[in-house]
């Protein structure tokens, strides 16, 4: 588990991927993706669309080699 691998203090800034996907699904401003490196799942993530800021976005772009 990625939460496992944190410090403590950083811990409760991961929630559970089961409980994001399940609260996805019944939420209207939910994306989330699986992210892949070819065929290997390597991680996932979610978003609130509308809560995004440029510098997150910006940040998210820069981590996934978009910039």
């Amino acid at each position: 588990m990625l939460s496992e691998t944190l410090p403590a203090a950083q811990r409760s800034m991961i929630a559970d991927n089961g409980a994001s996907i399940a609260e996805a699904h019944f939420s209207e401003n939910a994306w989330f993706r699986a992210i892949y490196a070819d065929e290997t799942l390597i991680g996932f993530i979610m978003l609130h669309i509308g809560a995004i800021t440029m510098r997150a976005f910006i940040t998210l772009a820069y981590f996934f080699g978009v910039l």
